[in-house]
């Protein structure tokens, strides 16, 4: 059992940290224009019985929505790969993905899988403060590093690419103030330079908008202590001037972000071009009004066509017509509920629509049984999972997220996560009763 354990373990680290760190380098590493991430995948299917995951979904009311989803999928992309080749599995990836969920279900220990999943998240949070450290070295680092190129002829660096660096920052910044018991000055320390600089570093507007449904959504949960939290990021913004002037301020990826009308101008620059005092607003500007382009282009195309509008495009056809740096055609408009609804039409999107809502409802019951206090672990758990699911789904509102195997992968076993939890909670209130009555 120990050597099974461990294999589970090893599989589980190596798949969750590689694409949570390495994100698009890993993504593309490939074999035999295979990706590495389908090699783990296949690996998943002999050394993990997920017959046994069929059932575990059948308890939580899932197996259903899930077979349905994968059945749709694996016919599309069978007629895909007939007409444009293994291109159109890439097209498919976030459909593919869900397979990490039905594999993940059985990496945990059925009866108490709170403990290594603290352990995943303490490492995690601890290989993100040496990435941080690394990213102001990363001239240096980079001269060590590894290129990838990907059946498309993409590159990238295989280790300190940092693609995911941003999103990690916005979502371990929660990371102590959700785990420690007392909410101490170091933790709130931490979470405001996390967020500060993200914000100020990689300036993009999904970080913002990620920071901003995390606020919203947590009004429903604690509000007093998410009003504090938003008063100290906007302390924090104010105090900008301040670092400014004793030198403390890199350039970002748009400028310097010197104070907190930068930000207020970088989300106006969306809907105006009358801001020159930052002339970077202008590009960033140019690729918000291409992505509205392609979002009706898109609309247009798929209701124009019944085909595409009950059953969506062939996976292998790019949904832009857009040409990127380096002549790479961009395949995704940058807007994860318009590619689901362009490649899998009103049908697929309906079956999407009821398996998202179904994971939520779990959530909801596993959270409101984690409310005991004899489950706190459990409940700091569901929280820090929860920050990170808000913020892939509203991430996908501007970007078409779950379309990068480094995210959609953590998503599915993130989600296997909460299902093991809520399982869990759910056989220790049901033996409550059972003792009780």
């Amino acid at each position: 059992m120990q050597y099974n354990l461990s294999i589970q373990i090893i599989y589980l680290y190596l798949i969750f940290i590689c694409n949570l760190f390495f994100g698009y380098g890993f993504q593309i590493l490939n074999f035999f224009d295979i990706p590495l991430n389908y090699f783990f995948l296949i690996a998943g299917f002999f050394l993990f019985k997920i017959n046994s995951s069929l059932l575990i979904l059948k308890e939580v009311n899932l197996q259903i929505i899930v077979l349905i989803w994968i059945f749709y999928n694996f016919v599309k992309i069978i007629f895909g790969v007939n007409e444009y080749g293994l291109i159109a599995i890439r097209d498919a990836s976030f459909s593919i993905d869900i397979f990490f969920l039905l594999i993940s279900l059985k990496l945990f220990n059925m009866e108490d899988p709170v403990h290594e999943i603290r352990k995943l998240f303490k490492y995690c949070f601890i290989i993100l403060i040496i990435f941080i450290l690394a990213w102001f070295f990363k001239s240096f680092f980079r001269q060590f590093d590894i290129k990838v190129l990907s059946p498309t002829s993409q590159q990238s660096y295989l280790f300190f690419n940092f693609q995911t660096l941003s999103f990690l920052c916005a979502w371990f910044s929660f990371y102590l103030l959700t785990f420690e018991n007392n909410k101490n000055f170091f933790s709130v320390v931490v979470f405001l330079l996390l967020t500060i600089f993200t914000l100020i570093i990689f300036q993009r507007r999904s970080i913002y908008l990620i920071y901003f449904s995390i606020f919203i959504f947590s009004l429903f949960y604690n509000p007093k202590s998410s009003l504090k939290l938003l008063a100290i990021i906007l302390l924090g913004l104010l105090c900008l001037p301040l670092l400014n002037f004793a030198n403390l301020i890199p350039e970002g990826y748009l400028g310097k972000a010197d104070n907190i009308y930068f930000f207020i101008d970088h989300i106006k620059s969306i809907f105006s071009n009358n801001l020159l005092e930052y002339d970077n607003f202008k590009s960033t500007q140019g690729t918000a009004q291409i992505r509205i382009q392609w979002w009706n282009e898109i609309i247009s195309t798929n209701f124009s066509n019944y085909f595409y509008l009950f059953f969506g495009r062939e996976y292998g056809i790019p949904l832009t017509n857009f040409i990127g740096s380096k002549s790479i055609i961009i395949r995704e408009p940058h807007n994860m509920y318009l590619t689901i609804f362009a490649r899998t039409g009103i049908i697929g999107s309906l079956i999407y629509i009821i398996l998202t809502i179904k994971l939520i409802k779990i959530w909801i019951k596993a959270f409101k049984l984690s409310k005991n206090k004899l489950f706190k672990n459990e409940n700091k758990i569901l929280i820090f999972l929860g920050i990170f699911i808000i913020s892939i789904y509203s991430g996908c509102i501007s970007d078409s997220m779950l379309t990068s195997n480094y995210y959609s992968i953590v998503f599915n076993i993130s989600w296997s996560i909460i299902i093991l939890v809520y399982l869990k909670l759910k056989n220790i209130k049901a033996n409550e009763n059972f003792t009780n009555s």
